[in-house]
Parts: C-alpha cells; structure tokens; sequence
C-alpha cells in the first residue's frame, strides 16, 4: 500500500525527471531517488538519450559512506524500471545487484509488451515492489513517451500566435504578434523537441529559421510540409538536406496524417511542434491528432487577416508574459 512518504518520493521524482527533458527523447524523462533511514542517499534521473538510466545514475550518486545502506534501502522511480536490454543494460539487474529489497514505481511502463514485466521478475527474485504510486501524476511527466509507445507516433505540439481579436497576421505579409519574453519563450520549447514543422506558406512568408538561437540548447529537426517536389532542398545548408517530408494540405485533399506521423515517429523522432500556418494547423485538429496546444495571445488588435484556428479543447495552465497570455490546451 502506498503510503504518504511514497506519495512525497514519487512526487520528489517526477521534479527530478524534468531535468532530462530536451535530451531524452524518444525515450521517457524519469527520475530516482534511493532512500534509507528516512534520508536521501542517492537521487538522479535520465540526463541523455543512449546515457544511463534513472536508476544507474541515482545508485552511481551514493555515496561510499552510504552504500553499506543499500540492502536495507528503499529505491523509488518515476516509472517501472526496464527489464530488457537496449542502449544500456536492464535496470532490473542493478536493483538485485546493488542488494536493494524495496523498490516503489510510480506508473507501469506504457509499452504494452513490456508493461508489468519488470514488476513480476523483481518479485521473482524475492524483491519487495509497490505501486503504482501517483500513476495519473507519472503518466503525465513521460506523457510523450506513452503517445510514442501506444500510438507509434510523435506527441504533437501545436503552438500558434493570435491577436486579441483573433488573427494570426494580416493578409499576405509577416506580422509580428508576440513579445520579446514570448519568443525566448519559444526558443526553449524547441529545444526540448526532436522536430519542428511548418507549411510551405509560412516557410516562404515568414521565412523562419526554425531554430533555438535566443537560448542555449540543441535545434530541433526542420520539416516544411510541402507538395511541391522543387521544395525538398529548401533546407539544405550542409550539402545534404534535412527536408524529410512532402504533403499537400491545400483544401479538399485527404491527407492521412496518422501514416504522416508515424513516418516522422519511424525517424526517431519523439515530440513534433507543429508552427506551421492556420491550415496546417487546422489539419492537424481536423484530424484529432494533436496532444497539447500552446496558445499565445497577444493584446494586439489587427481588425482584419488571416483567422486562428479554431480549437476545442481544456485549458490546463495560463501564463501571463509582459502583456501576452499564455494557454496551455489539451484535448477533451
């Protein structure tokens, strides 16, 4: 049974499992935590894809005056350790070797093939295992890599700017709709996503360099949905292009965008934010396939232009940056 120090563990977890993001995917953000007489003896998460995991990196964290604590610790993790081998070991046979008899997991891991496994081979061996602790809180800390596992496709991100009164631009041209802090803003979302697309529209009106120049980090993979077979070197700055993509969204075609998606998931690519322009957008919303929205409304009145896609969905956070608001919406 659960009790509240699992509960205050998982949750001390789940804050420690942030730290990775940007730098795991495809794979989850997880945290750990080691706790023996009430003390924190060793705590950590996943730093970087194809680097240790959680559990490695919190039992490597103990220090030698604590490590006679491990067999009779209590070793706490995000989500259910794995069980197999990949890029690195399974995480299950550190537990046994390190000699911890208690291990509290946070959610099953969402792969279907795998869920519960780790579980019923700890117990096999005699180790002591409780959870899920916090489920609904853990699933949504790795909810990227749950969509990736039970959907065979990216988590998608919509992200758009509007006026106040609706419009994303005015007819035909840039125009500029977010303020300073927003953009920074931005530039760190990109850094924590493997891609980034927008339409043919919007690459050849706005020009964007679909970049994280405003702050440090990693750039995210450009993609241009285009049906125009001239657009595939458009981003082609090394000799090699990075254009990955051709799909016309122009009105009345059928675009399957689940296959679309799980081409993009089948390059390894874990979180796509989506930029592109109110059709593209729109797509993507048409087709239920979208995970989050990220909605920047700015006090700024246009009067007249190119219209917001229109959205459904539950605010789940709002922000307010120097004058422009923040939403955060998830489906219904």
């Amino acid at each position: 049974m659960a009790t509240s120090s699992h509960k205050t563990y998982i949750n001390f977890c789940i804050s420690l499992a942030k730290y990775g993001r940007g730098r795991v995917s495809p794979n989850p953000e997880v945290g750990c935590a080691i706790v023996a007489d009430n003390r924190i003896i060793g705590h950590s998460y996943h730093k970087h894809f194809g680097g240790p995991h959680a559990e490695i990196n919190a039992l490597l964290s103990v220090k030698e005056k604590d490590k006679t604590l491990l067999p009779k610790s209590t070793i706490y993790i995000s989500l259910e350790p794995c069980n197999h081998w990949g890029k690195t070991g399974p995480c299950t046979q550190a537990i046994l070797d390190y000699g911890i008899p208690h291990v509290v997991f946070g959610c099953y891991d969402p792969n279907p093939l795998m869920s519960g496994k780790s579980v019923e081979f700890l117990q096999s061996q005699g180790i002591k295992v409780t959870g899920p602790v916090n489920e609904t809180e853990c699933l949504q800390s790795c909810k990227p890599f749950v969509v990736n596992q039970q959907d065979k496709r990216p988590y998608v991100i919509l992200k758009w700017a509007e006026s106040m009164d609706g419009f994303v631009s005015a007819k035909g041209q840039r125009t500029k709709i977010s303020n300073t802090f927003s953009d920074i803003l931005v530039h760190r979302w990109r850094s924590e996503v493997d891609a980034i697309a927008v339409g043919r529209n919007t690459f050849f009106t706005d020009l964007p360099e679909l970049t994280t120049r405003l702050v440090p980090g990693k750039n995210p993979r450009p993609i241009v949905f285009s049906n125009h077979p001239e657009d595939r070197n458009l981003l082609n700055d090394t000799g090699k292009s990075k254009f990955s993509l051709s799909i016309d969204f122009s009105q009345g075609k059928i675009v399957n965008i689940r296959q679309l998606l799980q081409n993009i998931y089948a390059e390894g690519l874990g979180i796509l934010l989506v930029e592109g322009g109110p059709k593209t957008i729109q797509t993507f919303i048409n087709s239920q396939l979208w995970d989050e929205a990220r909605v920047i409304r700015s006090p700024l009145l246009l009067h007249t232009g190119v219209a917001a896609p229109a959205l459904k969905g539950k605010l789940s956070k709002k922000i307010k940056l120097s004058g422009d608001e923040i939403n955060i919406i998830r489906p219904i």
